[in-house]
C-alpha cells in the first residue's frame, strides 16, 4: 500500500546528493593535485634571471676610496642561490672601469679570509621577484679589491661569474642551484678627478 508524503515532516536534501556518482569530489581533487604538480615542475624547469644593479658616486678624487652598492635581483620563476662573492676576480665578481680613450681598468684580485663554518652565510636564496643589496668600499686597504683609476671619465659594470666549488652544494636547499653564469650589469658613470 502506497502512502501519501507526510507534508508536516521535513525533507532532507539528502536524497539528491547520491544521484551523484561516488568519488565525483575526488576526482576533481585529484584533477587540482595532478595540476598543480604540473605546474611546480614546470617552475622548476623554468631557470633563474638574475638583473645586477651598480650605483656609485658620482665624483670621486684620484686615490680615495669610494662607496659602490650592488643590487642583485631573481627576474626569473624559480629560485636560486646568489653567492656573496669574497673572491673577487675574474671568476668571482670584479668591476670593470672602460676610460674614455676605451682603455679597460679591473678591479683588483681580493681574497676574503671566511671561516668554514661562517661559508654558508654568503649564500643568499632569491626567489622570484627577490632581491639582495650589499656595499663594498674600493680603495688601497687590504684585504678588500682597489680600483686605480687617473682622471678621466670612466664607464662602470659589474661583471659577476662565481666560481661553485662542490662542498659549497651543502649550504643550499629546495633543490635550488648556485648561480654560475655569467651576468653583467648596466654600466654606470664615474668621474674621477684630481
Amino acid at each position: 500500500m502506497n502512502r501519501a508524503p507526510n507534508p508536516r515532516m521535513q525533507r532532507t536534501p539528502s536524497a539528491p546528493l547520491m544521484r551523484k556518482p561516488l568519488g565525483g569530489q575526488t576526482v576533481s581533487v585529484a584533477t587540482v593535485a595532478l595540476l598543480a604538480t604540473a605546474l611546480s615542475v614546470l617552475a622548476q624547469d623554468s631557470p633563474a634571471v638574475l638583473s645586477l644593479r651598480l650605483e656609485s658616486p658620482v665624483q670621486v678624487r684620484v686615490g680615495q676610496p669610494f662607496g659602490i652598492r650592488f643590487t642583485v635581483t631573481n627576474e626569473g620563476k624559480s629560485g636560486v642561490y646568489f653567492k656573496q662573492p669574497w673572491k673577487w676576480a675574474s671568476n668571482g665578481m670584479r668591476i670593470v672601469a672602460t676610460g674614455p680613450d676605451g682603455s679597460i681598468h679591473e678591479s683588483s684580485v681580493a681574497l676574503f679570509d671566511i671561516e668554514a663554518k661562517y661559508r654558508c652565510t654568503y649564500f643568499k636564496p632569491l626567489g622570484p621577484a627577490d632581491s639582495f643589496t650589499f656595499q663594498v668600499f674600493l680603495g688601497s686597504a687590504a684585504p678588500g679589491p682597489a680600483l686605480s683609476l687617473s682622471p678621466g671619465r670612466y664607464r662602470l659594470r659589474w661583471v659577476y661569474e662565481p666560481k661553485i666549488y662542490p662542498d659549497e652544494k651543502s649550504c643550499t636547499a629546495a633543490g635550488w642551484p648556485i648561480w654560475s653564469v655569467h651576468v653583467e650589469s648596466p654600466a654606470v658613470d664615474l668621474d674621477v678627478v684630481e
